[in-house]
């Protein structure tokens, strides 16, 4: 048939909530013979290293589990809690903090349904982006470094990978001077004015911070938050020693990705830069769908269609395609039920496969196509293909809030509903500007600081937001705007040294969810505590922020009044932490080489958070585009492309 009736086909597919997987099916078995690459996942990696390789002229297929819809909820930027629990675009896992079920069961978010704790994840194109934060957090000096150590090469090390952040990705829009610099620089040829800071400007990932109208609307017109920011200010300088550690804070706008703060590892106040452009969340949905646009011969993409294996061909397992399940939320969930199974197809790929899933979904498919462990693969009847400690490794940040009720409402929040309907004016007037409190993520404001003054850098970020938030059950999003006057100091924990987790298969059935086992704190690798003390630190600190509030606060909620030791705080922190960065399940070392391909075959390649050796950075996402970039240009040079 002409290829238009195919294009038309397949769009009908990517862009209607429709049941269209049958015209799906057709134009994958009629087209996918001369697919250069398929790439699993059109999240964070899967959408940067299939827009690269098209970019490059290869011809790509993307296979995407989740639906094509875009709903208002994931738009918002101060909707992502109701996004990550809105049924068409949500992917919930229970997940397990501990193999004991009498610690497991001694958090109050532990949810029988699920038989362990949420853990939300996004699903369609852009994955888990749809519905995060937006927070958009350089890695920690040294933290690519570590592996050109580990690999020996250096291509990975900070001062390289930087070049994929200023040169790429970021479009930095919260700073004008830096950017005028730059415009400068390249008109004259001058180099030295281009990428000041550690900034980029011309890259597909917008970045900036609150508007004059949200600071407005915050920090002049509610006293009470005003008072918040300064306490937090006061605190931060208490551990940094002088005012001069201000004024050096303010000369960077308080911004942790300017390459002077990053360096001088500083501790202190921070305004976090988000993925957001006029209002809206952006991301590599964004940067994919555009390839789309500009290249819509050489780029298709599948949604409702969940890889089962990798094929292999010959004697070095050399990957050739994918087995791909035609079904409707084919993973399930009890709020939208999975649909009518449309069968399987095996598609072809000449020059590679690339598994982009995610920390849970990648380590699965692996074991299903025979590349894991022996003893795990066997027991399922799996013929082995690569013995390799897939699924081991696995990390996490840990979080946890320090809650409390203020003496009045929040004013900032007072006409706030936090919906998607012309009932919420707050709503009505982001959607027609763009601006306004729904154009931010919630965080207002945030604290870098060290845990322990001996640290090498800071590993604690704590974050202000106005409303409840104890971390992940069915129906947070609803209970964490539900009242005007609490507030959450978010203390989040990284440079974690607990690596004990693990992804384990549950079934043999790709549409099964995989056995997730973090085992927290002294259950891993961290037997000495020390991920416990830093949390147990980071409560204590924020106490102190709060006991300056002059009245401010009626009372604390968590971890309320009665836990007062450290031994109490202790063991609050092992029975609510939670985390949503997890990582490191098919790591580079044991797992893959330094260009993302697992020891044992070819053509095959891994570009999600499952391949970092330890979790980078406070916050995932930029690392893992930084990670992507890269292996766009391996995969690229591999497939015969001039670096």
């Amino acid at each position: 048939m002409p290829r238009l009736f195919w294009l038309l086909a397949l769009g009908l597919c990517q862009f209607s909530n429709a049941a269209q997987f049958g015209s799906c099916r057709e134009f994958v078995a009629q087209a996918g013979t001369d697919y250069d690459y398929i790439v699993v996942g059109s999240g964070a990696g899967g959408s940067v290293v299939a827009s690269r390789l098209t970019q490059k002229g290869f011809r790509v297929l993307v296979v995407e589990a989740g639906a094509p819809g875009y709903p208002m909820a994931a738009q918002a930027p101060a909707l992502h809690g109701v996004g990550s629990e809105f049924a068409p675009i949500a992917l919930d896992y229970g997940v397990q903090h501990f193999d004991s079920a009498d610690q497991a069961h001694r958090d109050p978010k532990f949810d029988s349904k699920l038989a362990g704790i949420l853990y939300p994840r996004g699903e369609g194109i852009g994955g888990s982006t749809l519905v995060n934060a937006m927070i958009s957090v350089r890695p920690m000096k040294g933290d690519f470094d570590a592996i050109a150590q580990l690999t020996g090469d250096a291509s990975w090390s900070d001062a390289n990978m930087l070049r994929y952040w200023t040169e790429r990705i970021e479009n930095n829009q919260h700073r004008p001077v830096l950017r005028g610099l730059h415009r400068v620089g390249g008109a004259l040829g001058l180099p030295f004015l281009r990428n000041v800071g550690g900034h980029g400007f011309d890259g597909w990932l917008p970045t900036s911070q609150p508007g004059w109208d949200v600071l407005y609307e915050t920090l002049v017109k509610d006293a009470q938050l005003r008072r918040i920011v300064l306490a937090a200010e006061k605190a931060t300088r208490g551990r940094t020693g002088s005012i001069f550690s201000l004024a050096r804070r303010a000369s960077t706008f308080f911004d942790p990705n300017d390459s002077r703060a990053v360096n001088r590892r500083e501790q202190g106040l921070t305004i976090t830069p988000l993925a957001v452009s006029q209002g809206r969340r952006q991301g590599p949905r964004n940067l994919l769908l555009g390839t789309l646009a500009a290249h819509p011969q050489s780029l298709d993409i599948v949604t409702g269609a969940l890889v089962g294996k990798v094929v292999f061909e010959g004697p070095e397992n050399e990957a050739s395609g994918v087995e791909i399940h035609f079904q409707e939320n084919a993973l399930g969930s009890d709020d939208e039920p999975a649909g009518e199974n449309q069968g399987t197809l095996t598609v072809r790929a000449k020059r590679g496969v690339v598994l982009a899933a995610g920390t849970f979904e990648t380590p699965k498919i692996l074991k299903l196509s025979g590349i894991g462990p022996r003893e795990e693969l066997e027991r399922f009847d799996i013929p082995v293909r690569a013995d390799l400690p897939v699924g081991a490794n696995l990390q996490d940040r840990y979080e946890v809030s320090v809650i409390s009720q203020m003496r009045n409402p929040f004013k900032a929040l007072e006409k706030a509903r936090f919906a998607t309907d012309s009932t919420d004016p707050v709503f009505n007037y982001w959607r027609t500007s763009g601006k306004g409190l729904y154009a931010t993520n919630g965080s207002l404001i945030s604290m870098i600081v060290k845990s322990n003054p001996r640290l090498e850098q800071p590993d604690l970020y704590i974050f202000g937001i106005p409303g409840s938030f104890p971390g992940y059950y069915q129906g947070y999003s609803v209970d964490s705007t539900r009242r005007k006057d609490i507030f959450s100091w978010v203390i989040l924990k990284a440079r974690n040294e607990n690596r004990g987790g693990s992804v384990l298969l549950s079934s043999s059935d790709p549409r099964a969810q995989p056995d997730i086992r973090f085992r927290y704190f002294q259950e891993g690798t961290d037997t000495a505590g020390l991920d416990e003390e830093a949390v147990m630190n980071g409560v204590k600190f924020v106490r102190e922020l709060n006991r300056a509030m002059d009245g401010h606060i009626l009372s604390e909620l968590a971890p309320g009044t009665g836990i007062t030791s450290d031994a109490q705080i202790r063991q609050w922190v092992r029975d609510t932490a939670w985390g949503h960065h997890a990582s490191s399940s098919a790591s580079i070392g044991p797992v893959t080489n330094s260009r993302l391909r697992p020891h044992g075959t070819k053509k095959l390649y891994l570009a999600d958070a499952s391949v970092f050796p330890r979790t980078p950075g406070f916050f995932i996402a930029v690392p893992l585009y930084m990670m992507a970039e890269k292996a766009g240009d391996m995969i690229a040079e591999d497939g015969g492309q001039e670096p």
